[in-house]
């Protein structure tokens, strides 16, 4: 396969005919149903040994217009030859082995943005040269064994029904194509998880009128898209810590000793001493409602979004910012409080050989504040460990409310 959807493609199956039915070289082995006034027989060419599909429609039907027939796009169904009875008006098209897009299973935007690429340069194309379909809907989306979208003429339908065939006779064909557009999009950009770029661009898309210039902007737009990331996966994760790491830890740097001078000054002055030490607690805070996330996420094209998809707040990234560097700044502050007071405060051999060292008053403390310091930095890495994992919504997310998505 060309693309990995993350599921297997089904393909629409023929249903047997008791009957011999020839159409030129075509010989049929099953039905498909109908598209427009024509009955759609799957067909074998015994001749080249291959699939094809045969649309038959009454004899007087309209004939494939010259400019239909010399389509050759690979995301429309190819026009390969025709042929009459005295009843019958016979138009063999190459065989698409896919299904439908309404009939295919949830598609998210990582797998969806290729067939919806296609689409765009289709109809794109179609409005160009003139042979857009008549009555566009999602139906006649199809979604083939290799991932690529393909445009068909009319829907293929397994009962009857009066499905107009032909070009649009409109005067505005672009308004036609950008429907199926639009829905054709709600289809896969749907869920918490899509990239910010996408989510930008459903909402531009619908805003925006029913021009060509619209249908040029979309194809341009989708095809820009397939060269971005889609997803945060667990490299991305440690890409940002690696940078976050060189960039904001080196930022909080400050803060980190400024909350260890805090500490040590807190029994004296308690009262400058406590705010300076809540000030240096607020500095992730003050960088994630600045950066809209941290300056690692600013760097490496990260966005911060809600927990159910839509764009977060400065509050929310600041607030998620602090609980993803509260942690480590204050066991890091606090790990440089009690150097000293380790240094002052360490057991001393007493004047009396053989007897134990003895602690100083203060050391019970001490040893409280080290474990201490060294929990909140266990947990720390611990939450590194789980945003590995779940790249896309670590433990600062869960608590904050938010994920993560690509720019």
């Amino acid at each position: 396969k060309i693309r990995d959807w993350g599921v297997p493609i089904p393909i629409e199956k023929p249903k047997p005919i008791q009957e011999s039915l020839r159409y030129g070289p075509f010989a049929v082995f099953g039905i498909l149903g109908r598209s427009g006034n024509a009955t759609v027989y799957a067909a074998m060419d015994e001749t080249l040994k291959r699939d094809v599909w045969v649309f038959v429609r009454p004899r007087g039907s309209a004939p494939v217009s010259a400019e239909r027939a010399h389509v050759s796009r690979p995301t429309r169904q190819r026009w390969l030859q025709c042929g009459e009875s005295d009843t019958e008006r016979w138009d063999a098209f190459e065989p698409i082995h896919g299904v439908s897009w309404p009939d295919f299973p949830y598609v998210r935007w990582e797998h969806g943005r290729y067939a919806l690429r296609d689409l765009a340069d289709e109809l794109k194309a179609a409005v160009a040269d003139k042979t857009l379909p008549a009555d566009l809907s999602p139906s006649q989306v199809w979604i083939d064994s290799s991932g690529r979208a393909k445009l068909l003429d009319a829907p293929l339908e397994e009962e009857f029904e009066k499905v107009a065939a032909g070009q649009v006779e409109t005067e505005a064909p672009s308004a036609e194509a950008l429907a199926l557009l639009r829905t054709s999009v709600g289809l896969c950009a749907r869920g918490p998880n899509l990239p910010e770029h996408a989510f930008d661009f459903v909402n531009e898309l619908k805003r925006r009128p029913d021009h060509p210039e619209t249908l040029s902007w979309a194809a341009e737009q989708l095809r820009d898209f397939t060269t971005r990331p889609a997803v945060i996966r667990w490299y991305d994760r440690l890409i940002t810590m690696g940078v976050g790491f060189g960039i904001d830890f080196e930022a909080y740097q400050v803060a980190i000793n400024v909350l260890a001078l805090s500490l040590l000054t807190v029994a004296q002055i308690p009262i400058i001493a406590g705010v300076v030490l809540v000030a240096a607690l607020m500095l992730p805070a003050v960088v994630g409602y600045w950066s809209q996330g941290g300056l690692a996420f600013r760097l490496v094209g990260i966005a911060v979004r809600r927990a159910d998809g839509r764009p977060a707040s400065r509050l929310r990234c600041a607030f998620r910012n602090l609980v993803a560097w509260g942690m480590t700044l204050v066991g890091f502050g606090m790990y440089m409080a009690i150097m000293p007071l380790f240094a002052e405060n360490a057991p001393y051999q007493p004047a009396s050989p053989g007897a134990p060292p003895q602690f100083g008053p203060e050391m019970v403390f001490v040893a409280m504040v080290s474990c201490g310091s060294s929990l909140l930095m266990l947990i720390s890495f611990v939450g590194m460990l789980v945003a590995i994992v779940q790249p896309q919504r670590g433990m600062q997310d869960i608590i904050a409310g938010t994920r993560l998505v690509p720019k």
